[in-house]
């Protein structure tokens, strides 16, 4: 079972969940603190054994939309995604132009991108089995 990324944050966005601080999470009026708060999340997961740092996007099962993933982007960990630097570079909410612009090629480098966040949120749904907007 492969598990789209995009499709996971159409389908966050538009959660009845998201009406609390999710929703300024989503509209970016937070910017930042989403990844703060999904840090929190994996480290508590990574802690209680139900989410391995060093598991792939592969051994996962993770894809996305069309353009799918490479097979080194499917190499990236669980833990490259929690730095964010994982080498996927498929468009991302919140990406600026400026961003897209100085993306290397795909799978070429490993440097900082917002993928990664939208990622590790349907990560820590997968392996815990909980929304993210619960644990919050």
């Amino acid at each position: 079972m492969s598990i789209f990324i995009s499709d996971y944050s159409r389908a966050a966005a538009n959660r009845s969940e998201a009406s609390g601080v999710f929703s300024l999470l989503a509209s970016g009026h937070l910017g930042y603190i989403r990844k703060s708060f999904l840090s929190g999340l994996i480290g508590i997961a990574v802690s209680e054994h139900r989410i391995e740092l060093s598991k792939t996007l592969s051994e996962l099962g993770f894809d996305d939309i069309a353009p799918s993933l490479t097979e080194i982007e499917k190499s990236a960990k669980v833990g490259d995604l929690l730095k964010a630097r994982s080498g996927v570079y498929h468009l991302a909410s919140n990406d600026t132009p400026g961003m897209t612009a100085l993306r290397p090629a795909r799978g070429s480098h490993r440097c900082y991108n917002n993928w990664d966040f939208n990622a590790l949120g349907a990560i820590s749904e997968q392996q815990t089995q909980s929304s993210i907007f619960q644990e919050l």
